[in-house]
């Protein structure tokens, strides 16, 4: 169980260093937040949508 505890461990640590290298840019960083509110909005957009359908039907 410990092996399996140490290999998620450097799997996790690899992805962290990934999405820090991507941050380190102004450009990606200004991307990753453009993405980020679009898909909230999205999920905003919906649930909002059903909760009118809900009310209304």
């Amino acid at each position: 169980m410990g092996n399996n505890m140490d290999a998620t461990r450097g799997i996790m640590s690899g992805t962290m260093d990934r999405f820090k290298k991507v941050f380190e840019k102004k450009s990606n960083k200004r991307m990753c937040t453009l993405v980020t509110s679009f898909m909230v909005g999205f999920i905003v957009l919906y649930y909002l949508i059903r909760i009118l359908r809900y009310v209304h039907g």
